[in-house]
């Protein structure tokens, strides 16, 4: 069983918070471990982790900062993703995982106005990227549609888009590949 800790060995700067929703499952699979395999090659690691080696993500921090998460400000990956995390849901027939994913995040930010884990992101010039939190954006924007009376109607408050995330940042200010 690898360990946030078992992680934080590569990354000893990098927050749990950062470690345990995005990479913790990964390195868990028996079919992908931890460390990583350098080079990638076709291993799903290199998809995971932008094409960039473990040593340019050491060069990498985060910080918790809280940032716009709404739809407009994603970049255009990050919104086709969403809107087909949306059109999964909207079209009736979900995949099992998704509906789970999707009705608890639903009703956990809806309840509280936040996200129950901070994603884990990237700003790039063309908006901001998730790394891990694509479902948590999509839940998001999907609320942004209901109109007010319905909040009104249950004693809620629409959510906000300013949200916490975990920002990374490379020293060099350089991004990883197709996130």
């Amino acid at each position: 069983m690898i360990t946030v800790a078992d992680i934080q060995k590569d990354f000893p700067d990098w927050p749990a918070g950062v470690i345990e929703p995005w990479l913790i499952e990964f390195a868990n699979d028996p079919d992908m471990g931890w460390p990583p395999p350098e080079p990638y090659g076709d291993h799903r690691w290199g998809r995971l982790l932008g094409q960039r080696p473990i040593s340019w993500w050491k060069n990498v921090t985060w910080t918790l900062e809280k940032t716009d998460c709404g739809f407009d400000g994603l970049t255009p990956k990050a919104k086709a993703d969403v809107m087909d995390i949306r059109k999964e849901m909207e079209g009736g027939k979900p995949s099992p995982t998704t509906k789970r994913r999707w009705d608890n995040l639903f009703r956990y930010i809806l309840n509280d106005g936040s996200f129950p884990v901070s994603p884990v992101v990237m700003l790039r010039p063309e908006g901001l990227s998730p790394i891990d939190g694509t479902h948590r954006m999509a839940v998001l924007s999907g609320l942004h549609l209901i109109p007010e009376a319905a909040f009104a109607a249950k004693k809620l408050a629409k959510p906000s888009n300013d949200q916490n995330v975990w920002m990374g940042k490379h020293k060099d200010g350089e991004l990883p590949n197709g996130q």
